[in-house]
């Protein structure tokens, strides 16, 4: 009998409980943020970030997401 690994059931749990969060639009925001304040960000550590789909639209504005 093959078991699946735990985290990777979970994982797909978790995304499809995430699945209603606009990370596009919340990248956005966080970005805007940075801007408004003239803060020239380049990395940013992103803590407890579920599956790291959220990691990806940060990726996308141009920060290294660690």
């Amino acid at each position: 009998m093959i078991r699946s690994q735990p985290y990777a059931e979970l994982a797909k749990i978790y995304d499809r409980v995430m699945e209603h969060i606009k990370y596009d639009e919340w990248s956005d925001y966080i970005s805007s943020i940075f801007r408004h304040f003239g803060i020239k960000v380049k990395s940013i550590l992103e803590i407890a970030c579920g599956t790291g789909n959220f990691s990806l639209y940060l990726h996308n504005h141009g920060y290294d997401v660690t």
